[in-house]
């Protein structure tokens, strides 16, 4: 595909809108939560079309919109599959709610009623695969999430070489993830900032010279 292992800058609803059909075999994303952005979901519903046939939809969100979710991306045609959690050491009070947050609700839908993971999954990610990326870095993106949260699942539902898509990159942590575990990827976002620091970012896989770091004009590491 000719957008594969790029960041595009975009509204993914009409970067989308011309690809072939079929032509991702992941869709792996984490939207923003705050209200003002309840549209992503239903934008994030179209991904069905390019999805391949039996292979699955992850998206990380807030507590509160999990109904929401599960309907807009139902009414785009996936189908609902499951839901996992990510512990959250931070318990964070739930915004007009007396509830901790003990967790981060992990929702898996798959195109069509047929196709399965790769192997088993557990219901809290993170048991399985051992993995030191579980820091949360805030340096890139203020809603910036650990690498090791994308981990299990473009593991348990991507093979290498396969295409995994963010249609709400931001910073770029989904498709850094993808690159690590020889995964191809297509990141979009509407904001030429967050385009700008995710390409750095995949940059830095290669050099390995994190972003700020390059930016203050450390060349590479490894020639």
């Amino acid at each position: 595909m000719k957008f594969e292992n790029t960041i595009i800058c975009g509204d993914c609803l009409e970067v989308m809108k011309d690809w072939p059909d079929g032509c991702v075999d992941l869709v792996l994303t984490d939207p923003p939560y705050p209200k003002e952005f309840d549209f992503v979901w239903d934008s994030l519903a179209t991904s069905y079309r390019v999805l391949k046939e039996g292979r699955f939809l992850v998206t990380f969100c807030g507590h509160y919109q999990v109904p929401k979710v599960i309907d807009a991306l139902r009414n785009g045609g996936y189908e609902w599959y499951w839901i996992a959690t990510i512990p959250n050491n931070n318990q964070p009070i739930m915004f007009g709610y007396k509830m901790k947050c003990c967790h981060k609700p992990c929702l898996i839908f798959r195109k069509g009623n047929k196709g399965q993971p790769n192997r088993i999954l557990y219901d809290n990610f993170g048991l399985r695969l051992k993995t030191t990326d579980w820091k949360i870095s805030r340096d890139l993106h203020k809603w910036g999430q650990a690498l090791g949260l994308f981990y299990e699942p473009m593991d348990s539902m991507s093979s290498i070489g396969e295409i995994v898509l963010d249609p709400f990159v931001g910073s770029g942590t989904v498709c850094e993830a993808a690159k690590r575990l020889g995964r191809r990827y297509i990141g979009i976002d509407i904001s030429p900032e967050y385009c700008k620091i995710a390409e750095e970012r995949l940059r830095a896989v290669d050099t390995g010279v994190p972003v700020k770091e390059a930016r203050a004009g450390q060349g590479a590491l490894f020639e």
